[in-house]
């Protein structure tokens, strides 16, 4: 077989895998952040929002969708500087096992980020803050088993107050925890309210909410009330997705799942080095070898800017050069010591 025949299909095949699952989504916007270290950009998606109702019942939720507050939280800088929060919700679910954590109340950015979620998962209540000793998604969550074992209406308390968070259910206590002082220090005042779905559409709850009483002092407002919540129909999705320009940050390498990540990058690469030089011929170079690599991969990073599912990122781009480089590396040394003996 001509061995550019064999190249173009290698190319081809890395092109699949890096593009995969093909789901068109451009960006819409580009911003820097953490001075600019980070480069956050939007893609929007547009989704029919006609399973939730609101009456004098209260929020019905009887197909996915979300219902959210159509500005910002008025009471949220006050909430965060003084590291308290009430929370009150009847609620009853209409299945006794739901999964997502399927998003009951949420004031969050995206499936990554959030202040607090309260869903349920299976038959438990998690309840998701975030504070200086958690992640960006409130993780680790807290847990109550069999909540929602039955489908019955079940009324949940939160309280937050610096320094400790206790929940009530059915008017008995179910948790009493230990906050860290400043424990909304790492809240952000932009996100935004919404119910029976995440902001990204895909943790949805199906269940009746009677009563969702949220914030702080006088600014609690009931917004399973008529009209206290928008349900937007068609709701326009804003993934917000990031990458560091920083490599290997300490994030991703106290991350079990990252380092995977780059061996897959610096193997699948290092197989590509040695193809180069099977198809180039063993007198190729080194360095045309890794500029190779180095253009194949950035099409791949730039490429992945476009498509839903997919995040680009600066270590991949490096593991890759360095995985190619190294296997091209490998068979120019093989070869030259074979011609010695």
């Amino acid at each position: 077989m001509n061995r550019w025949v064999i190249g173009f299909s290698v190319v081809l095949l890395y092109w699949i895998v890096g593009f995969y699952p093909f789901h068109w989504a451009p960006p819409s916007r580009f911003r820097a952040v953490a001075h600019g270290r980070e480069i956050q950009y939007i893609t929007t998606q547009v989704v029919e929002n006609a399973g939730a109702r609101s009456s004098a019942e209260g929020l019905q939720f009887v197909a996915p969708a979300i219902a959210l507050l159509p500005s910002r939280l008025t009471w949220l800088p006050d909430a965060i500087e003084a590291s308290s929060l009430a929370v009150e919700l009847r609620v009853r679910p209409y299945f006794s096992r739901q999964y997502g954590p399927a998003r009951i109340l949420t004031i969050s950015q995206d499936i990554w980020e959030r202040n607090l979620t309260i869903g349920q998962q299976g038959t438990d209540l998690i309840i998701r803050v975030r504070t200086p000793e958690t992640d960006l998604n409130g993780v680790p969550p807290y847990q109550l088993n069999g909540v929602f074992a039955a489908t019955d209406t079940r009324h949940i308390s939160l309280r937050i107050a610096r320094g400790s968070m206790s929940v009530r259910i059915d008017g008995e206590e179910a948790l009493a925890a230990v906050l860290p002082p400043e424990a909304f220090s790492r809240w952000s005042p932009d996100y935004r309210l919404a119910f029976g779905n995440e902001l990204t559409f895909d943790r949805p709850w199906l269940g009746d909410i009677y009563q969702a009483t949220v914030g702080l002092g006088r600014g609690t407002v009931d917004h399973a009330l008529p009209g206290a919540l928008d349900i937007p129909n068609p709701f326009v999705i804003e993934h917000v997705k990031r990458f560091s320009l920083v490599p290997f940050s300490i994030q991703r390498v106290s991350n079990l799942k990252a380092y995977v990540d780059w061996a897959v990058n610096f193997i699948g690469f290092l197989a590509l080095g040695l193809l180069i030089i099977y198809v180039r011929g063993r007198s190729s170079s080194l360095f045309v070898a890794a500029l190779l690599c180095a253009a194949l991969s950035l099409s791949i990073e730039v490429g992945q800017l476009f498509l839903g599912g997919r995040i680009p990122s600066t270590e991949d781009l490096i593991l890759n050069i360095t995985g190619g480089s190294f296997g091209a590396w490998v068979v120019k040394r093989s070869s030259k010591k074979s011609i010695v003996g």
